[in-house]
């Protein structure tokens, strides 16, 4: 492997791979680049690199459309520890930034980082997915480590510092260095079609300089992926990329609430080999929809020339 990475007109130096932190590196895997902003989040990591100016990222797409997959991609092939965080409703200021706890051992409360800390102090990268899942509260915690200022305040822990002289207890404060990239993935929350997102506030919003729109990926390329991730046969991948498109279509035209995404189309496939095409629909696609849903998907099924008994499908 070099010792840059070239995409398109954009070359990146690829890092030298620190031991402390190499367990954060995503594993290169068989992801298919297809969106067309590449570059531009090439050039952001280049950029702030250099330049030590943040370049936040935005991802913005569908339900298993391969956003969380596209940043792991990328860190795999330039080496960039990742640090994941999962966005939800339920998140509170402690779990990114940390608490005291109780250790028996040291016969006191000592302090534990939270994941935003965590990853700062190892100058890893963070992938915050479906960020517009969480409390605009909480995601307010981040304000001043992604902008000029690149400052995690953690005022909840006190630490001693020397002044003129004496020991005072002051907030910590953690510098964030330029190896350090934040990427955010959400779903569109203007379409109605996502139950729980809500819009960003203009005040984190206007912190991501790159934003990215993602689609899922072309006919061609999803069999692709999947002949190459599955022994299932062309034929029958072929038919479950055109099930999956014509559901995606469905779901744009608010016809279903559920589309058939990458990790769908994946599972499909792969038990398709073992048990056949018809039946695997019925475990990995159907079974997982709700009623209404699952009226519209056999319906478009048998259009397709797939009937899907409601029992078990011996082919």
């Amino acid at each position: 492997m070099s010792d840059t990475f070239k995409y398109g007109s954009i070359e990146v130096p690829r890092r030298v791979v620190d031991p402390d932190t190499a367990f954060l590196i995503p594993k290169v895997s068989g992801y298919i680049p297809e969106c067309e902003d590449i570059e531009e989040m090439l050039w952001g990591i280049r950029e702030q690199e250099a330049k030590k100016e943040p370049w936040n990222t935005l991802i913005v797409g569908e339900p298993g459309c391969g956003k969380s997959a596209l940043v792991e991609w990328i860190c795999a092939e330039l080496r960039i520890p990742l640090v994941l965080i999962q966005g939800d409703g339920e998140q509170a200021v402690a779990d990114l930034i940390g608490y005291h706890m109780y250790r028996e051992a040291e016969g006191g409360m000592s302090w534990e980082d939270g994941k935003l800390p965590f990853s700062v102090r190892r100058k890893a990268s963070i992938l915050y997915d479906e960020i517009n899942h969480v409390l605009p509260e909480v995601l307010s915690r981040t304000h001043s480590m992604l902008d000029y200022r690149r400052v995690l305040d953690l005022k909840e822990n006190k630490i001693k510092r020397e002044v003129s002289g004496r020991t005072i207890l002051t907030p910590e404060q953690l510098e964030v260095d330029a190896l350090s990239h934040f990427w955010a993935t959400m779903n569109p929350h203007d379409t109605g079609r996502h139950v729980g997102t809500k819009p960003l506030s203009p005040a984190l919003e206007s912190r991501f300089n790159i934003r990215v729109r993602m689609g899922y990926l072309s006919e061609g390329n999803e069999i692709k992926l999947l002949i190459s991730k599955t022994p299932c046969s062309k034929k029958d991948v072929e038919k479950i990329v055109e099930v999956a498109n014509k559901s995606r279509e469905a779901f744009r035209n608010m016809e279903i609430s559920m589309p058939i995404d990458h990790r769908m189309t994946m599972a499909w496939a792969s038990l398709t080999c073992q048990f056949g095409l018809k039946r695997a629909c019925k475990t990995t696609i159907l079974n997982k929809l709700h009623e209404d849903d699952m009226d519209a998907l056999r319906g478009l099924l048998i259009s397709l020339g797939i009937e899907v008994a409601e029992g078990r499908d011996h082919e």
